[in-house]
């Protein structure tokens, strides 16, 4: 993709959310994870998945049931970068001291933010499109017409 592009490609090899949370400090400091942390400053374009907040999830199941409750409670829907959505869009800071990814400001900063999403999981891409964080959106029409019956 970035060959495509013109543009280089960065990789986060760690894992996106950290069962220790002492760890994130500690990873933040190491030269790899600096250059990353300094590219998300300046970032122009992002390609990103939906991911769906639910039993269905990988992410999900790895939780503790502590936090499976918290999920609930929270009514999180989205998972976006490790940025978490409630059905209304609105971003619930979950993981905070756990996770291994941009912050909502700089994600949110960025000009434009490419997402993809399809499926049955409707109810993530929904509060992914009420967040405000998607500019363009790669989907299937059939998400696209299920979504607006949902709406509508």
């Amino acid at each position: 993709m970035s060959r495509l592009l013109s543009c280089e490609a960065y990789f986060l090899n760690y894992p996106r959310i950290l069962e220790n949370a002492n760890l994130q400090k500690e990873l933040f400091k190491e030269p790899s994870m600096r250059l990353l942390v300094d590219l998300w400053n300046r970032l122009e374009l992002t390609f990103t998945g939906i991911g769906v907040m639910s039993e269905k999830s990988r992410l999900y199941h790895l939780s503790s049931e502590e936090m499976k409750k918290e999920i609930h409670a929270q009514d999180i829907q989205c998972d976006l970068n490790a940025l978490f959505f409630d059905s209304k869009g609105n971003y619930v800071p979950l993981y905070e001291r756990n996770k291994l990814a941009i912050s909502k400001d700089l994600f949110f900063n960025v000009p434009t933010k490419v997402v993809i999403g399809y499926g049955r999981y409707k109810a993530a891409i929904d509060a992914a499109l009420k967040s405000g964080a998607i500019d363009i959106l790669f989907t299937d029409r059939e998400t696209v017409n299920e979504i607006e019956k949902e709406r509508w």
